[in-house]
């Protein structure tokens, strides 16, 4: 009976083990592309998941859209308002995330000041707060 039970206490130690292990190993061998990942957002930058890189032309980088990039003079702008800058110009750049987002066809909260990434064309005129929608909501009516 003694012996049932410290083979039952090994089996169960040893499924552990290998339960433990597996999450183990595999942060093991991808914990450089954490780091990576973890520097890249602790600097302000996106990390872009296909080329494997830090950007900081992105906005954002989504599996179904890639990196949403920022134009030469968003990007300007962009550092010159994070930095607090006299060139920081932020009314023109609240007007150029509102054109990245129509250029997406995704809305944009005027409440929160954010383009709304996940918005399907089939929302339009659906959402709760001030919102503006993209063009192609005036299309499909």
């Amino acid at each position: 009976m003694k012996q049932d039970s410290i083979k039952k206490l090994k089996k169960i130690i040893k499924i552990c083990i290998w339960l433990f292990m597996f999450p183990f190993l595999y942060y093991a061998c991808n914990w450089g592309e954490f780091l990576e990942i973890d520097g890249c957002m602790d600097h302000g930058e996106v990390w872009d998941y296909h080329e494997k890189r830090c950007r900081a032309d992105c906005v954002l980088w989504r599996e179904d859209l890639g990196c949403v990039h920022m134009d030469e003079e968003m990007l300007t702008l962009f550092e010159a308002c994070a930095k607090r800058l006299p060139s920081c110009d932020s009314e023109r750049l609240d007007v150029l995330f509102i054109e990245q987002c129509y250029r997406y066809k995704k809305a944009y909260t005027l409440d929160d000041g954010y383009c709304d990434f996940d918005f399907k064309l089939e929302d339009c005129g659906k959402l709760e707060g001030n919102w503006l929608y993209p063009p192609a909501c005036d299309e499909q009516k």
